[in-house]
């Protein structure tokens, strides 16, 4: 088959372009792969044909019928987007035998509505979480959840991962990983007075928080580096933004994963660590990561008030590490069964080899019909980045500004 994949980034060191790369190598095998991406490459990687629109107005008619004519001209079997806001524009304007299928990266905000928006004109949805699945359904009224299918990420197995989970049960000094770094969606705020918790006690530990280490909404934050309100304590590593191949390294070697998160698709680095197995501690906010963590089972699943609860599940596996054998191997077993590609490679070619079509017939572009599209779609990514401040980003930064006011140091 002739598919392209539009996306805005397949170079990043994050949980898209990761995604990204994943697919387009599990497609490349059997299918030929055009990319339209927003980046300023000519050509990457195994696709065979490259559209940037880096520094392109997605608003601008002109651009916009040029390029959709270009697309349209490729007859592609499929289209897969997977977060392109130009195609979602595009989609009521695509030849009417190609496929559309959009990838809904997260819950709530722009991620999920950008691969909802324009969904009459949409063969299949992919939700990375039956939470997300339902957000949709509610937030857009879709009256056939059919349309909907769900499929969980997937990353590539590691060879060595029974001989890596061996030397984590017998290392004397435990790895914590926290790879959210200050995204308020990745509940940073809980980790702060977990660590804080954590570090009254005099166990050995290393804890690794990977990612931004600047404090949400920093232009407002009388401070520019968390770790002004985090412990002074050198068990505390904070990398800051590095390299993706370290970050892997960090996170394939932990002992304990960190993932409080209150929004989610599905995270990749919850995957990476689950693949070598580990012991995974997610919060009981309504996402992915509570669906694929089973309290007790493969991991733990703590209320997200419970900083009290966190600290002492951490406390108690570092003095008894032993005897949480078990977890690390019913993690494994949970990648292995549900989580790893031959599973994800079925699950993605159902949705795509599918003969389910439900878009109603498009049409030809024409200014008017572009402009009030474009509109529709302005109004739609406005409306989205004031929601995602009022509700995730202004609450998690005055948390933090209230750390401040009670750690900070110096």
């Amino acid at each position: 088959m002739k598919i392209l994949l539009a996306t805005q980034n397949v170079t990043a060191n994050s949980g898209v372009p990761s995604f990204n790369r994943e697919l387009a190598n599990l497609l490349a095998n059997d299918n030929e792969i055009h990319l339209l991406v927003d980046e300023d490459i000519n050509s990457f990687s195994i696709y065979k044909k490259v559209y940037s629109i880096y520094g392109k107005n997605i608003y601008n008619y002109q651009f916009c019928f040029e390029l959709i004519n270009q697309i349209n001209g490729e007859n592609y079997d499929i289209i897969i987007n997977s977060k392109s806001y130009i195609m979602s524009l595009l989609a009521p304007f695509l030849n009417n035998d190609t496929k559309l299928i959009t990838v809904s990266h997260s819950l709530g905000t722009m991620d999920c509505d950008n691969a909802v928006f324009n969904n009459k004109y949409i063969d299949k949805i992919i939700a990375l979480s039956h939470s997300c699945k339902d957000h949709i359904l509610n937030r857009f009224t879709i009256r056939n959840s059919d349309k909907i299918s769900v499929v969980f990420n997937s990353v590539e197995s590691c060879k060595n991962a029974c001989d890596m989970r061996s030397s984590k049960l017998k290392t004397d000094v435990l790895k914590i990983v926290f790879a959210g770094g200050s995204a308020p969606s990745k509940s940073p705020e809980l980790v702060v007075p977990i660590l804080h918790e954590l570090c009254k006690s005099d166990l050995s530990f290393e804890f690794y928080w990977l990612g931004d280490k600047t404090p949400p909404l920093k232009k407002f934050q009388p401070y520019q580096d968390i770790s002004l309100v985090l412990p002074n304590d050198k068990r505390i590593i904070i990398t800051g933004r590095i390299p993706q191949k370290e970050a892997s390294e960090i996170i394939a070697s932990c002992n304990v994963f960190l993932a409080p998160s209150k929004r989610e698709g599905f995270p990749m680095a919850l995957l990476e660590a689950m693949r070598i197995g580990c012991i995974p501690i997610v919060s009981d906010y309504e996402v992915a990561n509570k669906e694929i963590i089973k309290d007790r089972v493969n991991g733990f699943v703590i209320p997200h008030d419970d900083i009290a609860g966190f600290a002492n599940r951490l406390i108690d596996i570092l003095k008894n590490h032993s005897k949480y054998s078990n977890i690390y191997k019913e993690c494994y077993n949970t990648f292995v069964n549900e989580l790893s590609f031959p599973v994800w490679r079925k699950n993605i070619y159902t949705v795509i080899v599918d003969d389910f079509s439900s878009h109603v017939k498009r049409k030809k572009i024409t200014f008017f019909r572009f402009k009030y599209n474009a509109l529709r779609f302005w109004l739609l990514y406005k409306y989205d980045n004031f929601e995602m401040q009022f509700k995730e980003s202004l609450p998690s930064a005055y948390i933090f500004y209230k750390y401040y006011k009670k750690y900070a140091r110096g």
